[in-house]
């Protein structure tokens, strides 16, 4: 997997950890769910439009794009290792599950810390550490599994550890100093809306393999979703960037139809 070219990317951490992930001796990682169509190209071509004239970082909205898109983007790579981890260890599932949720939660404290203007080298190595020992918890968790599962599933993490490290990687130089109080709350607002909603999307996944009950969890994405297309809305001005939300809400959304509905969908997170 190609790991796409930062023209602000400069500090080394998070290219460390993205290096590790793609180490030539690690294993071929397995197919992963169609919505990867999205692409390893989903951060770069949110911004790419802005900085292809300069050097300096892309606008704000293209920022708060670029976040979202790779926080989903991490979010269907961690659905595709819980499909590897498969219903039958309900214990290693939810140990797994709880990974991924951290790892997520890593990454989406780094993008709030941009966005509110305050990230700094502590910050991001603190971050970088935090992803290092995760990874270190779920190698752990899986080391009992059977040769050919544990190797699949080694695969499906270092795919995810690529993305977290590409993501925060990126995130990592760019500055939103010009953003106005009110700007930065209702981005900060979409954020963690989108971030909540990517964790729903884990904990359903959990539900579904486990054969549980998974409406609590779909009743608070529909909730979610709606929140986004409603409240948080209200406050953009930005037509384009109110047009690019609403296509990110639409993938979430057969995203969230793929797992309640996998005979139909063959498996995949989208049919």
């Amino acid at each position: 997997m190609s790991t796409p070219s930062w023209k602000w990317l400069q500090r080394s951490n998070a290219r460390e950890l993205t290096a590790r992930a793609e180490s030539p001796g690690a294993p071929s990682r397995p197919c992963l769910p169609a919505v990867e169509a999205l692409g390893d190209r989903i951060l770069l071509s949110a911004v790419a439009p802005a900085a292809g004239s300069s050097d300096g970082p892309p606008p704000a909205d293209q920022i708060l794009i670029g976040l979202i898109k790779g926080e989903l983007k991490l979010a269907t790579s961690e659905l595709a290792a819980l499909q590897l981890v498969g219903g039958e260890d309900p214990q290693l599932l939810h140990k797994v599950t709880e990974g991924l949720l951290n790892i997520s939660n890593v990454v989406s404290k780094v993008g709030e810390a941009v966005i509110k203007g305050d990230l700094t080298d502590h910050k991001e190595n603190n971050a970088v550490e935090l992803l290092d020992s995760e990874f270190l918890k779920l190698d752990s968790a899986i080391s009992g599994l059977s040769g050919g599962a544990q190797e699949g599933l080694k695969a499906a993490l270092d795919t995810i550890k690529l993305n977290a490290g590409q993501l925060v990687g990126a995130l990592s130089n760019l500055k939103l100093d010009e953003l106005s109080d009110k700007t930065r709350q209702t981005f900060l607002k979409i954020a963690d809306v989108f971030g909540d909603v990517d964790a729903g999307l884990l904990k359903i996944e959990e539900s579904v393999l486990a054969r549980k009950a998974g409406k609590g969890q779909q009743d608070f994405l529909v909730i979610k979703l709606n929140d986004i297309l409603v409240s948080s809305f209200k406050k953009l001005d930005d037509a384009r960037l109110k047009e690019q939300l609403t296509g990110i809400v639409a993938d979430t959304e057969k995203i969230l139809i793929g797992l309640l509905q996998p005979g139909e969908t063959g498996g995949d997170v989208i049919g």
